[in-house]
């Protein structure tokens, strides 16, 4: 039901194909899915997903476009999409936090994006290059090589998004930090650490003394201007692609 490609309100019907469905995108792996060939189309994507009873008992979100395949829609089951629902409804809205009273995690970190979790096999998320000594992160169970999956349940693809969520956290909260942790064998496995954040060290400095800048470590940013943090990031680019290399030859 919806508004397919802005012609109206309009309906279209099909079948549940299969269930439990794990697709790749973007964002990463969607699991548990159901699929359906049901037309899904820009204006009714988002929308329910309807038994003949009138029921909902999914939530379209995705479907295969090519001129190879047709009739491949997925949607969020409805048990899940409640729990979602449930779990947005009992979040507490918040804002920017002051930077005097903003929470500190203490990472030097880098955004695993869509392409290299595909090229090298990891996760996608924010890869945790380094910890800062006695901070946050270095007193909680978070180690190097971790790669950030959700920070306090939300979703998080990039440094950007890590960044945006701390700035509405103040010193003291103890949020939960999902991460995808690398073992022996090459696996990764998905484990939650409980993190209370601390206070910025450079709260309350200057522009000229305190310059953050996306790569840095959280808090602790370039203290020479920009041309220093360029340099700052170029080495954690190049350290974080030396390190996938050498994993790779291992």
């Amino acid at each position: 039901i919806g508004n397919a490609l802005g012609y109206g309100q309009s309906v279209t019907t099909g079948i549940i194909s299969a269930k439990d469905r794990d697709i790749e995108s973007d964002k990463g792996t969607e699991k548990g899915l159901l699929q359906t060939d049901a037309a899904i189309n820009p204006g009714n994507s988002g929308g329910a997903l309807l038994n003949m009873e009138g029921k909902v008992i999914g939530i379209n979100v995705a479907k295969y476009s090519s001129t190879d395949v047709e009739g491949m829609g997925y949607s969020i089951p409805s048990a899940k999409a409640k729990s979602i629902l449930n779990t947005l409804a009992s979040k507490q809205t918040r804002s920017t936090v002051d930077d005097a009273e903003r929470g500190y995690l203490g990472i030097q970190a880098k955004t695993v994006d869509a392409e290299t979790a595909k090229a090298f096999d990891m996760p996608a998320g924010v890869f945790v290059y380094k910890i800062t000594e006695n901070s946050s992160a270095a007193k909680s169970d978070l180690q190097e090589k971790d790669i950030i999956t959700k920070f306090d349940g939300q979703g998080v693809d990039s440094l950007d998004d890590l960044q945006a969520l701390l700035k509405k956290y103040k010193a003291g909260e103890t949020i939960a930090l999902t991460v995808q942790r690398i073992e022996a064998n090459g696996k990764y496995v998905e484990k939650e650490i409980q993190v209370t954040l601390g206070k910025n060290p450079d709260a309350g400095k200057s522009k000229n003394q305190n310059d953050n800048g996306s790569g840095s470590v959280f808090g602790r940013g370039s203290q020479d201007g920009n041309s220093d943090e360029d340099s700052q990031q170029q080495q954690l680019q190049d350290a974080f692609e030396k390190w996938i290399m050498g994993f790779q030859q291992n």
